[in-house]
């Protein structure tokens, strides 16, 4: 994504269509309640580490400022935080801080992803097994990078995502082009020529893994085999070495594993510029989603360049008395 196009992911807070075409979260969430008898509570995941925490700070605040009534939890996972920045998460309200399984001893360790040496813990290893831990406490939740920003009621969200059983958007580039010679290999050793072809269409999107919505009925499909791809002794399937077609730096790391299983199970991966719509009888199509760039409706911005966004959201934390 270009710093200077302000991309946006717009996933609409709109509820059910009204006279007029327009949207409104307010309907939505009066449906949820008359069908549910109970409205269903918010719970997100996310995770940082010292050097995303302002970032993070600017997340907290947007949910807490837009969703705060309908939050159930915002569950963080410590990639490497200071002491004193815990300290501060554990006086928020409706957070708490949880320590990832350590599947391998590099999980959390720096590496150089990119020739202008951006680095990243573990090749991105540790969020299959954050999701994975995470679905053990929770059946439902949205999973946001620390570098996004809520700006609108995600209301329509949650209620697709409990629907449909998951929500999975397009990253927005090639996917062939991005696999390193041992994922390519591993491949070629454990799915057929059908399988491998279906993958090699170009119609194929790679997922963005900054962005998903997940839940149990997809976890023995989706989630825990990406899971088992963090050895004890290995991450080779996660590590950018260099052998992808498109060079070093163009390896996704944990989003081509997803991408994989998402497809090969033919989960639907929203993509660039296309609205999806979902039924919820007895009412009328609802707008659920769409990705566009710029624009005020925009729920759920990627703002990890721009999260002073509106300037900036972390006033709008709430901490225990």
């Amino acid at each position: 994504f270009k710093i200077g196009l302000m991309w946006l992911y717009v996933f609409t807070s709109a509820g059910l269509l009204n006279g007029s075409g327009a949207v409104t979260s307010r309907s939505l969430v009066q449906h949820a309640a008359d069908s549910s008898g109970a409205r269903a509570l918010h719970y997100y995941c996310t995770a940082s580490d010292d050097k995303y925490f302002v970032l993070l700070l600017n997340l907290i605040g947007s949910i807490h400022q837009i969703d705060y009534q309908n939050l159930g939890e915002i569950a963080v996972f410590d990639l490497g935080l200071t002491p004193a920045q815990v300290a501060q998460l554990q006086r928020m309200q409706k957070v708490r801080v949880l320590v990832p399984e350590l599947k391998n001893l590099d999980l959390l360790t720096l590496f150089t992803t990119r020739p202008d040496g951006t680095q990243a813990r573990g090749w991105y290893s540790w969020k299959p097994v954050i999701l994975q831990q995470y679905l053990q406490e929770q059946d439902c939740f949205l999973y946001l990078d620390a570098g996004m920003t809520v700006l609108q009621r995600p209301a329509a969200l949650f209620e697709h995502l409990r629907q449909q059983g998951y929500f999975l958007t397009s990253a927005a580039h090639n996917f062939a082009g991005r696999l390193t010679k041992p994922v390519q290999s591993w491949l070629a050793q454990n799915f057929s020529l059908a399988q491998i072809t279906q993958l090699a269409q170009p119609r194929t999107d790679m997922l963005s893994a900054g962005l998903m919505g997940v839940t149990r009925r997809v976890q023995a499909s989706l989630i825990t085999p990406v899971c088992n791809l963090v050895q004890a002794d290995s991450l080779a399937l996660f590590a950018d070495d260099g052998s992808a077609p498109d060079g070093f730096g163009a390896a996704r790391h944990d989003q081509a594993l997803f991408s994989i299983y998402a497809h090969l199970n033919n989960l639907r991966v929203t993509g660039a510029n296309k609205v999806t719509f979902v039924k919820m009888p007895p009412g009328p199509e609802q707008w659920v989603n769409s990705f566009c760039v710029g624009g005020p409706r925009a729920t759920i911005y990627k703002s990890r360049w721009d999260y002073q966004y509106q300037g900036g959201h972390a006033h709008a934390i709430r901490y225990a008395n």
